[in-house]
């Protein structure tokens, strides 16, 4: 089963669509347009005889509104592709994907956001019971759930190339092993188990308080990604994967990533487009000169203040005096202490 939005009414052939240009609705919207509970139920709902050969689904460029209940994708001896999908403005009672019975659902450049997780008290988000789940180059914003998502033994659930940031979350994962998570940027730190390349800085939404969730300028995702993990040559907007790095998330940026190229700066980044030594910075000849400047003075506590309660799994950790990995208040007695001193030799002294 092969479905595909992206398109005018008018086309004769795929290859005729303007893949981002426009938005195929598939909505069960009824009565009060701001009450969703009069609406219909699930999105999308395969529920395969099991004695049945699995069925293979593929969806693309299609937005998902309105609905309300159970699940808002509910998958059953199925093989399900989404690719540049939208689920926006849905309620939901149980569980947001529910992949059970040997199925498999693969979502790539999707975006999931205003979604509210309500009723249930066992909520989930993203649920594999007997199924495997895998999102590539997804964004999940502003959605309200009790746990991220859970799954049984022998399951799993992959992230890769992600962003999921601004979500409120009631309670934490559940479920006997957590989530392969690689090359993302994530607002819940407890899901840091399983993966690498990860980060908890603001992925720099372009304007999210209407709904774009396209990246800015100086977004921590851009070229986060990792090349090997894609496998649709275009974002959610129809823009080129591979225009330069690979960005996290649903949108490709026309950015490139400026960085420090020295991996023995303090700020190493090594998801850097474009070197910039003028970004390196290095251990200064006594703590708290973080410019060399020869002084720890008033530019040095700007730098620390911007640092100040960072991890130094960020790619700008330069502020972290103590080295327990994060910039804390043990740091900020310590800079103080420093704070006026003089770090160069003068009159033939030794520098302090």
């Amino acid at each position: 089963i092969e479905i595909y939005g992206g398109v005018v009414g008018t086309e004769t052939s795929l290859d005729q669509r303007e893949i981002g240009q426009h938005e195929v609705n598939v909505t069960c919207e009824f009565g009060d347009p701001e009450d969703l509970s009069d609406n219909y139920g699930n999105a999308f709902n395969v529920n395969a005889l099991p004695e049945l050969p699995a069925l293979d689904i593929i969806m693309t460029d299609l937005t998902f509104s309105g609905m309300n209940d159970f699940s808002f994708v509910f998958i059953s001896n199925a093989n399900a592709n989404f690719k540049r999908c939208i689920w926006r403005d849905l309620k939901y009672e149980a569980y947001g994907v529910y992949v059970s019975q040997g199925a498999f659902a693969s979502f790539e450049n999707c975006l999931f956001h205003g979604l509210e997780a309500e009723g249930n008290s066992e909520t989930f988000c993203f649920v594999a019971v007997g199924g495997d789940i895998l999102y590539t180059n997804c964004t999940f914003a502003r959605i309200e759930m009790r746990r991220f998502g859970g799954f049984g033994p022998g399951e799993t659930i992959e992230l890769r190339n992600s962003i999921v940031y601004e979500n409120f979350y009631t309670g934490n994962y559940s479920g006997p092993e957590y989530p392969v998570i690689r090359h993302c940027i994530i607002d819940n730190t407890n899901l840091f188990f399983n993966g690498g390349d990860n980060f908890t800085d603001p992925p720099g939404f372009a304007d999210p308080d209407n709904d774009d969730f396209s990246l800015g300028e100086f977004s921590q995702a851009v070229s986060l990604g990792d090349d090997a993990f894609v496998t649709d040559l275009f974002d959610l907007a129809g823009n080129d994967r591979f225009n330069s790095g690979v960005d996290a998330g649903a949108y490709e940026s026309s950015f490139f990533r400026w960085g420090c190229p020295d991996p023995n700066a303090w700020n190493y980044d090594p998801y850097y487009d474009v070197p910039s030594d003028i970004q390196c910075i290095y251990e200064p000849e006594c703590p708290g000169d973080f410019d060399n400047s020869g002084d720890v003075n008033g530019s040095d506590l700007l730098f620390f203040l911007s640092q100040f309660g960072e991890s130094c799994g960020s790619p700008f950790c330069g502020a972290d005096l103590d080295g327990n990995t994060i910039v804390d208040s043990s740091d900020l007695l310590t800079f103080l202490s420093r704070f006026g001193e003089s770090c160069l030799p003068l009159d033939g002294q030794e520098a302090t």
